[in-house]
């Protein structure tokens, strides 16, 4: 008579290799989806924040964003609330002991003043440095050395955007925090693409994660800095390090 079903310890072994497959593909199947929501992520907050900068303009009658009268950093915030649904203040980097790193963990510039936190209503937060009015009264970040070009009007403010919130780890810049450069006009420059080189001409005719020096792997120097543009100009999409010798974005 033929032998119908399985037995006990074939069920047992075939679950055993389907835990140890799943365990070795679960943290890549994560990865990819993650990496998947980036761009469109980022894409969003560059278009939602450029509306509101426009309407802040507007509701002002200035054509930049310095011209508003005391625009500090709490007062940006306050001008952002009437603008981005469901924001909110919240305390300062330092209430919340937030020490976002660098994309290797190591300390990185510009990113551990302390200062307010804006979250926004998909728990995403952002927080900002300002920059000096007077240079951008002659159109120029003498501190950086560029000048804007065309339109541009240099830059007003540096935001680091977090898509998963301050309160969720890894706070890496380059993996969930990225850098943007928001012009007086409004705009919003992703730090690193072409559309920096195209705005200010920094750092020569090729944008920064096209450079070994600066692109955003534990081996650059201002590991994580250039995630942004590289994703903008990878048609929003995050681009490992592989074929070309340039960057490695990877979300986890």
């Amino acid at each position: 008579m033929k032998r119908q079903g399985f037995t006990l310890a074939e069920v047992l072994i075939t679950l055993g290799i389907i835990g140890v497959v799943a365990a070795l593909t679960t943290p890549a199947l994560i990865s990819d989806f993650n990496n998947a929501k980036t761009g469109p992520t980022l894409r969003k907050f560059m278009s939602t924040m450029e509306n509101a900068h426009q309407q802040i303009l507007a509701a002002n009658e200035a054509s930049r964003l310095s011209a508003v009268t005391d625009l500090d950093a709490e007062t940006y915030f306050d001008e952002l609330s009437k603008y981005v649904a469901g924001s909110t203040l919240m305390e300062t980097k330092e209430d919340v002991e937030l020490e976002p790193k660098s994309y290797d963990g190591t300390e990185s510039i510009n990113m551990t003043d302390d200062g307010p936190i804006f979250r926004m209503k998909g728990g995403d937060d952002f927080y900002l440095s300002l920059y000096d009015r007077a240079t951008l009264n002659n159109y120029r970040n003498e501190q950086n050395g560029f000048r804007a070009n065309g339109a541009y009007k240099g830059t007003f403010a540096v935001i680091f955007y977090d898509i998963n919130g301050v309160d969720v780890k890894p706070n890496r810049l380059g993996k969930d925090i990225f850098r943007f450069n928001v012009d007086d006009t409004g705009a919003m420059i992703p730090n690193g693409g072409k559309l920096q080189v195209q705005a200010y001409g920094k750092y020569g005719d090729k944008p920064q994660w096209e450079q070994n020096w600066a692109r955003c792997d534990e081996d650059g120097v201002y590991n994580g800095h250039s995630c942004a543009g590289s994703i903008m100009d990878n048609d929003w999409k995050v681009v490992y390090q592989q074929l070309q010798n340039i960057l490695n974005c990877k979300l986890y």
